[in-house]
């Protein structure tokens, strides 16, 4: 059985006599007789902790692989170009905005900045939104879309639930079958960040960091936001 040391799980070691070389091509290192060998080049190691002595033959069938599929490192998409254009006020509707700022929360790569740059924040164009929020799950493989509400002391419920029932088909941050925004506040959320939490026009709940704070209907919430935490963007 053959025998080579892998280093922070990427690169590989080739000895010599008086140094030891990292390199990328698992072809060119050090293959030892035994893995005693190999662990008695590691005693002369500084960076001993990060090395691992592995079989040679699983190491190849893995590198082989990787070699023979050009030793790719990562991979791009090309610019979408439905989405990587400059705002048109003249064209460009609430519902496109919304669009776009998903759209780039799940394609980063497919926007030039520059295009970016030119879309506006929920802010200047809604009278209760602030902007788009994004929100990952522990293992962070998933990425759940959800908004930012801002409501200050002069705007209606009327107005609110105009744009709220345009925005919640969006939502896809859900606990418990309650859809979850958060609430910009003229603190800034400083000492607690509070989320208006909706399940239906009936049932909703305003929450903090350390628990509810307020429960009642859509417009009950709202109007708690509008006298406690209210966001002033005159």
């Amino acid at each position: 059985m053959k025998w080579i040391i892998k280093m922070f799980d990427k690169y590989y070691l080739r000895n010599f006599e008086n140094s030891i070389e990292e390199i990328y091509l698992l072809y060119d290192a050090t293959i030892f007789n035994t893995k005693k060998e190999a662990q008695q080049v590691l005693d002369d190691f500084c960076y001993v902790e990060e090395c691992k002595i592995i079989k040679y033959k699983d190491e190849f069938e893995i590198f082989k692989k990787y070699f023979d599929e050009g030793m790719i490192r990562r991979s791009f998409k090309k610019i979408n170009k439905t989405f990587s254009r400059k705002y048109n006020p003249k064209i460009d509707t609430i519902k496109d905005v919304i669009n776009f700022f998903i759209f780039h929360a799940d394609n980063k790569n497919e926007i030039r900045y520059e295009d970016y740059t030119t879309w506006p924040y929920l802010d200047l164009i809604t009278k209760t939104f602030f902007s788009y929020e994004g929100y990952h799950n522990e293992k962070y493989t998933e990425l759940y879309h959800s908004f930012r509400i801002a409501i200050n002391k002069k705007v209606t419920f009327k107005d609110f639930k105009k744009e709220f029932n345009l925005f919640k088909k969006y939502i896809t941050y859900i606990k418990d079958e309650f859809l979850i925004l958060s609430i910009m506040d003229n603190g800034l959320s400083e000492f607690d960040s509070r989320y208006l939490h909706y399940k239906d026009d009936n049932t909703c709940k305003i929450v903090g960091n350390y628990g509810k704070l307020f429960s009642g209907t859509l417009k009950e919430c709202f109007e708690n936001i509008q006298r406690k935490f209210y966001y002033d963007n005159d």
